[in-house]
């Protein structure tokens, strides 16, 4: 099975299964079904690497596709503008999974029998940024756990922005092609041929010849980018997906467990911890600034260690002294000793 051009025919495909949202685009060659690219995350992060993402670089690649559209229809380098085109559609949809319908609309544009319209892909750049505003919106005022209205459900908050045309997209929530599919219900891995770079998607036929469990997903295969942004907020909305902001870096974040947590994954700029990872410290730190025990404790554990650097204790003096220290600080807090007690002690 040679590669296929996928220029030819690719397609973008969404679902929702086990608390992910899975994006992959698509390509066919004989009678089998091929993965070009496939992105798996965590519901609701789509929505806030779009919203947080930096993107210019991806219009400016959309904007350029006027150019390279005008010379392919003057019949100039044409072969080498086609193998630009067909390296930004797999490189369009690695920078979000959103940018998979330009990718697709790429391929559509290859598929022209006549000239192609030059701004056929640029006309996306104002539609994909109004997403991202709508989706802002829908965030803070539609999906946000920490809204003073909590006897309103998001389904109803949704459709009072609607209906006050505060949304673009302020039409119903429909797609044009979403099709209930079979896919597994445990992680299969797909196989390749040695001719093919794109792994296969095995058939309904294939898979229950391998006695593999089912599930049932809708799918959907966008005809626009409203129908991409209309299944994503359907799909949350059915989930009950929602968001709290940070109490670290103060960006929004999903809330995929606990209803109580305060802290996001995302990395601290020009640091190796997550705002979680350092929410964790905080808490601890707090914690002991608020036990008079451990106030004590610290605040003798820093005046002992100093004495090392001034040469007025040596360290196996001080490892001697810590040693005491925490014993008598568990047994304070065991109530086996009076606070008066161990602070005396540590004043010695």
């Amino acid at each position: 099975m040679p590669n296929p051009d996928i220029l030819n025919n690719i397609t973008l495909r969404v679902y929702f299964q086990t608390k992910e949202e899975t994006f992959e685009l698509q390509t066919y060659t004989d009678d089998k079904r091929l993965q070009v690219y496939s992105s798996k995350m965590p519901l609701g992060e789509s929505v806030m690497s779009f919203i947080y993402g930096n993107f210019e670089d991806v219009y400016n690649e959309l904007r350029r596709t006027e150019t390279i559209f005008l010379e392919i229809n003057a019949g100039l380098q044409v072969y080498t503008h086609w193998e630009q085109l067909r390296n930004m559609s797999l490189n369009l949809v690695k920078r979000h999974p959103y940018f998979g319908f330009a990718s697709q609309a790429i391929s559509q544009a290859a598929r022209q029998t006549i000239a192609i319209d030059m701004r056929f892909l640029s006309r996306l750049i104002p539609l994909y940024k109004q997403m991202r505003e709508d989706l802002i919106l829908l965030v803070k005022e539609c999906m946000n756990v920490d809204d003073d209205r909590k006897d309103t459900s998001f389904v109803d908050r949704y459709a009072d922005l609607a209906l006050t045309h505060r949304l673009t997209n302020h039409s119903p929530l429909k797609y044009a092609v979403v099709v209930t599919e079979f896919l597994p219900a445990i992680q299969l891995p797909l196989w390749k041929t040695k001719e093919c770079d794109y792994p296969v998607i095995p058939t309904l036929q294939e898979l229950r010849a391998q006695e593999v469990p089912l599930e049932m997903v809708n799918a959907l295969y966008p005809r626009s980018l409203q129908d991409l942004y209309h299944f994503i907020i359907a799909g949350y909305l059915k989930q009950g997906v929602c968001f709290k902001v940070c109490k670290n870096c103060g960006r929004y974040f999903a809330v995929t467990g606990s209803m109580n947590a305060e802290y996001c994954d995302r990395k601290i700029e020009g640091s190796q911890k997550t705002c979680r990872q350092m929410g964790a410290v905080r808490v601890y730190q707090q914690k002991q600034m608020k036990d008079p025990i451990l106030r004590l404790y610290n605040r003798a554990y820093k005046t002992h260690n100093a004495r090392i650097r001034y040469g007025r204790m040596t360290r196996e003096e001080f490892l001697e002294w810590s040693i005491r220290a925490r014993a008598l600080r568990d047994k304070c807090m065991e109530g086996k000793i009076s606070l008066e007690d161990f602070e005396i002690w540590l004043k010695e």
